[in-house]
């Protein structure tokens, strides 16, 4: 791979309306989502730069202490956030529904994952329909499903990894293949250029800059840009477009 596939771009994608496909959801098996897999899930979760329907359409929904136990052996209350697969049915992890839990606390490690369940990426509610085609002109991937989201409900076509090395199961820095559920997403949309967004802080993180490098590798041919947030700006894209939209 020539490393001029790694690329730096200034964030303007985010000042222009996302795209949209111009094709109507036909019937191959990426558009077999019904009315009934987006029932609201009944939240008064609110989070920045993301709109209260979205979250809805997500799933996404506050649990108790007891609740978070049960779904992810977690006795901690929060929010949950339910994992679908691009053609929009529950991710099955073990036979249950995988997700993940962002807990009510302010200290690091707030987002919590089952132990010895696989590595998903977060693929929003309603991707496969709205975005029909068979070719995207870019994909965008941040770190965060809130992140995600937020791009989301404005008609990017925005996935998102649970961490820097979301898009292995191999922890190692040494990454040697793109998870499944990736590289069936890349498969079927085949994108022109891929945009690793990080938050405001990660061009100071070398962690981030390892892995945006092996990421790279892994999707050559497909060339990997970096879009850079202000270090004194908001810290996440949601933060920005909230930033934008209420000052």
């Amino acid at each position: 791979m020539d490393d001029t596939n790694l690329k730096n771009e200034s964030p303007e994608l985010l000042e222009q309306p996302g795209p949209e496909s111009g094709v109507a959801p036909d019937y191959n098996i990426y558009n077999t989502v019904s009315e009934n897999e987006f029932q609201d899930a009944g939240t008064d979760i609110t989070r920045p730069g993301i709109r209260p329907e979205t979250l809805r359409q997500s799933r996404i929904r506050r649990v108790t202490a007891e609740e978070a136990e049960k779904l992810c052996k977690c006795g901690k209350s929060g929010i949950w956030i339910p994992y679908l697969t691009l053609q929009g049915h529950s991710v099955l992890d073990g036979g249950e529904p995988y997700g993940r839990l962002r807990k009510d606390t302010d200290a690091p490690n707030k987002y919590h994952q089952e132990r010895d369940t696989a590595a998903y990426i977060y693929i929003p509610s309603g991707f496969a329909v709205k975005f029909c085609s068979s070719h995207l002109e870019f994909l965008i991937v941040v770190e965060g499903e809130f992140k995600a989201l937020s791009l989301f409900e404005d008609d990017y076509p925005a996935i998102a990894f649970p961490g820097f090395f979301g898009y292995s199961s191999d922890r190692t820095v040494n990454t040697r293949e793109l998870l499944p559920d990736l590289k069936e997403l890349l498969d079927v949309y085949t994108p022109g250029k891929v945009y690793f967004v990080g938050d405001g802080d990660t061009s100071l993180n070398v962690k981030f800059s390892i892995a945006a490098l092996n990421l790279a590798k892994l999707l050559d041919p497909i060339p990997l840009y970096l879009p850079r947030l202000p270090l004194n700006g908001p810290k996440g894209v949601d933060d920005v477009k909230e930033a934008l939209l209420h000052g």
